[in-house]
């Protein structure tokens, strides 16, 4: 009954995670043919510099959609095509994480919470999976509910977290328009590509979650 119950649980959460998945690459997708002026990579180096944080420094990673920020080494990274792209959704996912940059300056309640969001989201699945897949090689279903409990708490913290990342959103937007990166006729899509960056953390936890889910699948198949 509990192993049901954590099965619920996991495919709400991942019904969750595959809509979040849906609108951030239908948005992203569809502003990428609004070419800007200025590339993911001088949006950001403008943003930060006009925020007096000139010493953070800017990489680039080869994921796609894995933009982040560092504060222990003060790097920004971001994608390879944001990182080159001059397009709106390269400017807009790129603006997104350099108002993550900013803020980390500042303690706040949302900077706690994205703090134990976005480590719970790679280190949680990662214990959910052993354990699920312990509990198969050692018939205990008990270590698969608690590893799909997991998934579920990670989900949940993204959950939380997302009024943080609207929030962040807002604030690019903000800072954009007072320093001018882009054109104000570009603003209304931008809000949209901006959602969609604030939805990034939530849809990259849908890998890992899948693949619990096939593990669960394979557990009650082999019970059956």
């Amino acid at each position: 009954m509990h192993l049901l119950i954590a099965i619920s649980c996991l495919l709400a959460a991942i019904g969750i995670g595959i809509a979040a998945q849906i609108i951030m690459r239908w948005t992203a997708a569809s502003a990428s043919r609004i070419h800007t002026q200025l590339s993911g990579y001088k949006a950001a180096r403008l943003l930060l510099d006009g925020s007096n944080l000139k010493r953070v420094e800017i990489e680039q990673t080869p994921t796609l959609f894995s933009e982040h920020y560092d504060p222990r080494r003060k790097t920004l990274r971001l994608s390879r095509d944001t990182y080159h792209a001059r397009t709106l959704t390269a400017v807009g996912f790129a603006a997104h994480e350099t108002e993550q940059a900013i803020s980390s300056e500042h303690k706040s309640l949302g900077r706690l919470i994205r703090a134990l969001a976005i480590p719970a989201a790679s280190f949680g699945s990662i214990a959910a999976i052993v354990l699920i897949v312990l509990g198969l090689m050692l018939q205990a279903s008990q270590l698969s509910t608690v590893g799909i409990v997991i998934v579920c708490v990670v989900v949940a913290l993204q959950l939380i977290n997302l009024p943080f990342e609207h929030a962040v959103s807002r604030r690019a937007q903000a800072r954009i328009v007072k320093l001018q990166v882009l054109d104000e006729k570009e603003l209304p899509q931008l809000r949209r590509v901006l959602f969609a960056a604030a939805l990034s953390n939530l849809a990259a936890a849908i890998h890992p979650i899948v693949a619990v889910y096939d593990l669960v699948i394979s557990a009650v198949g082999r019970a059956a």
